[in-house]
């Protein structure tokens, strides 16, 4: 129970950590966000100024990185680590969106909607599976809205 209870409270302050971070950043104007669930990273998009902010824990400091739209690649939503495209399961352990944008050095960012055991027929399951929709079709309308201008 010890060791719950402080993965818990690592998660709120993880959480807290990246909220704040959003909060404080200059020249970004968030208009919608999600912090992922397990508090190691999190997404924001500026709508004024056609920007996403990709953030990323590492150990006690936040990694951030501001792309335009023009620099996202794909978004594609992960549960058990596959593909969710065609994936038929009843268990599900996470729902990851994994974001790919053009930076070389560091292309992958991944936020997490949903970390635990659960069937995917519950309701938590079904309400993580639609943030994620939600957050790949908002990603997918950014890229479509560069490739026609």
């Amino acid at each position: 129970i010890i060791i719950a209870s402080s993965f818990i409270l690592g998660t709120y302050h993880r959480k807290k950590a990246l909220t704040e971070e959003l909060n404080d950043l200059v020249g970004f104007a968030v208009s919608q966000s999600y912090i992922g669930e397990d508090g190691n990273s999190a997404i924001a998009i500026d709508s004024v100024n056609k920007k996403i902010c990709l953030l990323k824990l590492y150990e006690d400091r936040v990694k951030t990185t501001i792309i335009s739209y023009q620099d996202l690649i794909s978004a594609q939503i992960f549960i058990n680590y596959s593909e969710a495209a065609g994936t038929s399961v009843k268990q599900a352990s996470n729902i990851r969106l994994r974001i790919v944008i053009s930076d070389s050095s560091e292309p992958v960012h991944v936020v997490c909607f949903f970390a635990g055991e659960c069937k995917t027929d519950s309701l938590t399951y079904r309400h993580a599976l639609e943030q994620a929709e939600y957050w790949k079709g908002l990603l997918s309308v950014l890229i479509s809205q560069v490739e026609t201008q």
